[in-house]
């Protein structure tokens, strides 16, 4: 299959005073064009720190420590943000976590938009840019008489289509969407998932969307990688993870989001903490909360992630024996 992204076995690393941080420990994953893809999990679980090495825009105290990511064949894992210049925004681009943190509000939103044309198409005019951004703001559903607004004039669903308008402004063949429905309100939230959806057809873009929200996960990708401290714990296509979830962590994942098909109750929680990624624990990560935990193996002796069905994957020990 050709695959637009390739992640292989990607460790990203956080220098603190008292050591390093292995935020992301050993995650690989690939996208195909077209496909979207999900990264879902609980907060601190490496899924913004992934996307943010795949873009190379980690903060100077992150690192890529090992592993490759490799863009539409280009091993981009090592480099510089001079050779990177021209990669970002035609090649990849984010939709960022918080459109008005993402803007500027002393800049008109066209001008933002029209800063990224100039910076990767130094010979368009100025109205070539005007066009491509009304063509923009026609695309994500926006009103092309407000595009010379500021982002306080717009409403929270209204930032976030510029924002989205902003990130597929040159084209790029890969999205990555950092929690982009993050504080709107669920009538808003489907609003922007329809028009992710869209534009996914209307472009054949691929897609790395990245949240803790399951419902969002099954509206908008084709495939899920469920992350647990660092790593992927199981990977399949949606549907399948969805109805036959395999790892122990997925399954409580699930049982945590109500489900207006079933019983009236009060969702499950998961009880116990994630494991401190200074000084992670020896075997499976999630062995300390799990209810299956096999002792002497699960909390000595790290899963493995491996493929149990067809083109689905878990690392569990226990899951593993059931299916051998």
């Amino acid at each position: 299959m050709n695959h637009l992204l390739e992640v292989k076995d990607l460790k990203t690393y956080f220098r603190i005073k008292a050591g390093e941080v292995k935020a992301v420990d050993g995650v690989s994953f690939t996208i195909s064009k077209g496909e979207s893809l999900g990264l879902v999990g609980e907060s601190g679980c490496g899924k913004t720190t992934t996307a943010l090495s795949v873009i190379k825009l980690l903060p100077d105290n992150g690192y890529i420590a090992d592993g490759q990511i490799i863009f539409d064949g280009k091993d981009i894992t090592h480099a510089k943000d001079e050779d990177l210049y021209d990669f970002r925004w035609t090649e990849m681009s984010m939709i960022f976590q918080g459109a008005m943190n993402a803007l500027n509000p002393v800049q008109k939103v066209s001008d933002q938009i029209m800063e990224a044309l100039f910076l990767h198409y130094p010979h368009i005019t100025k109205e070539e840019a005007l066009a491509k951004v009304e063509q923009l703001f026609e695309l994500v559903e926006i009103d092309p008489k407000l595009m010379h607004g500021y982002p306080h004039e717009f409403s929270g669903g209204m930032r976030q289509r510029a924002i989205i308008a902003m990130a597929l402004s040159c084209d790029p063949k890969l999205v990555i969407g950092d929690e982009p429905t993050t504080a709107l309100d669920v009538m808003v939230q489907a609003q922007i998932i329809n028009l992710i959806n869209d534009l996914r057809t209307k472009l054949q873009m691929s897609l790395l969307m990245i949240t803790h929200d399951l419902s969002i996960i099954t509206e908008v990708c084709d495939r899920i990688a469920v992350m647990y401290a660092g790593k992927i714990v199981e990977l399949g296509s949606t549907q399948e993870v969805v109805t036959h979830f395999l790892h122990p962590y997925t399954e409580k994942l699930i049982g945590a989001f109500p489900n207006i098909y079933k019983e009236r109750k009060m969702v499950d929680s998961i009880p116990g903490d994630p494991p401190d990624l200074f000084d992670p624990p020896p075997g499976c990560r999630f062995a300390p909360r799990c209810t299956e935990c096999i002792q002497g193996l699960c909390d000595e002796v790290e899963p493995e992630l491996l493929e149990v069905r067809p083109a689905h994957y878990v690392a569990c020990h226990r899951r593993k024996a059931d299916h051998e």
